[in-house]
């Protein structure tokens, strides 16, 4: 029967999972009545005298392997070598005569020691590098070990991968949902959700998106960019922003500042406007508008000219046209353009006034004289409306 059985231990001085027994003396492990060994053991740690198989051991075999369980826990175990003759009887655990040996097994928290297991028992596709794992169809890059892809598979579904994925072809990687900054999840200020929305929180340090370097660029579609209040800042500098087929809206203080492309009457541009009194103000590619309630004030850009209104509570428009070369009011033309072909009268210019019944040729004359100097052909002098 077997006298001695060699045991190996581990870096950290505790077993590892399998035991090599050893014969001492082939004759007798060769003897007709020897049918072999059982392995047992006995947790000593547990305290309940429970006494477990590890394997069976026939002759004639001089040294053999057993793995053992591996718990999460230490455990001090008494292993024994129970002989059994060839009709199968089993020794009883004698102490003192049955070969024991005493050593820990297991290791705090489930944690293991790669660099001590044994790559034969690995799954196919796994193997050790110096310690490390590696996956199947990899390459060794440096220290590090390089693999095709790793997917995170909580449940039922995919949450994340990063590598190369062959069923869309990308090359990198994806998660679900993800955060950043903050210590932990829970206070993140920068974070997505399964839907795509990226989120920035202020209350948790975020807020902030800083672009620069020369040819950076942020682009927003759809919505666009939306300020949502909450005393967050959206700054912009360099070469500014851009807006495409969209809108810009900043709303404060019951005031609505709105840059938009196809804006209506006044084309692209901006417009504010208080929610509360209802003034408005407006400047776009097309005019520019200024409004308290019914009085507003108008300006369009129009080929040849451009129009100026002025309406007042009532509606009555008071209008500059400078395409027609025409001064309106309530509309009725009261100005238009120069009429030319006078010729300026030489003489005394009267303005003071006379009385009708005694008013003579010469007064009339220098009153008209008076005034055709004053509509314009007094040089320097008059209003414009004629001239030579």
């Amino acid at each position: 029967m077997p006298s001695s059985m060699n045991l190996r231990t581990n870096r950290t001085g505790q077993a590892e999972n399998y035991v090599s027994l050893a014969w001492d003396n082939p004759s007798t492990a060769t003897s007709p009545q020897f049918g072999g060994v059982k392995i047992q053991y006995v947790n000593v740690t547990a305290g309940d005298g429970k006494v477990y198989d590890l394997g069976t051991v026939f002759k004639p075999a001089n040294t053999f392997q057993i793995v053992t369980p591996a718990p999460n826990t230490i455990q001090n175990w008494n292993v024994y070598i129970v002989s059994f003759d060839v009709n199968g009887n089993l020794d009883t655990i004698q102490s003192g005569v049955t070969p024991t040996l005493s050593f820990d097994v297991g290791t705090t928290g489930g944690t293991f020691d790669l660099s001590n297991a044994v790559p034969s028992t690995l799954a196919g596709g796994i193997g050790l590098v110096s310690g490390a794992i590696q996956l199947s169809g990899v390459a060794n890059v440096g220290q590090a070990q390089a693999f095709t892809a790793l997917y995170i598979k909580p449940t039922t579904s995919i949450v994340g991968f990063v590598g190369y994925d062959s069923a869309s072809g990308y090359d990198g990687g994806w998660f679900q949902q993800i955060k950043g900054g903050g210590t932990g999840p829970a206070n993140a200020p920068l974070y997505s959700d399964s839907s795509g929305n990226v989120f920035l929180n202020g209350a948790l340090g975020g807020g902030n998106v800083t672009v620069t370097g020369t040819g950076a660029t942020m682009t927003a579609s759809g919505s666009g960019i939306v300020h949502a209040g909450g005393g967050a800042t959206v700054s912009i500098s360099g070469t500014g922003i851009a807006i495409t087929n969209g809108t810009m809206t900043l709303n404060a203080s019951g005031v609505t500042t709105t840059i938009e492309n196809n804006s209506g009457v006044y084309g692209n541009g901006l417009s504010v406007v208080n929610n509360t009194s209802g003034r408005y103000s407006g400047i776009g590619d097309g005019g520019l508008a200024v409004a308290d309630g019914a009085y507003k004030a108008t300006v369009f850009a129009a080929s040849p000219g451009a129009i100026m209104n002025l309406t007042d509570g009532s509606g009555n428009i008071t209008g500059l046209d400078g395409g027609a070369y025409k001064l309106s009011i309530k509309g009725l033309q009261v100005v238009g353009t120069r009429k030319t072909g006078w010729t300026q009268s030489t003489g005394t210019a009267l303005r003071s006034g006379w009385d009708t019944s005694t008013v003579t040729l010469t007064q009339l004359a220098e009153t008209v004289k008076a005034l055709l100097d004053d509509l314009g052909l007094a040089t320097g002098a008059g209003h414009g409306l004629v001239g030579s």
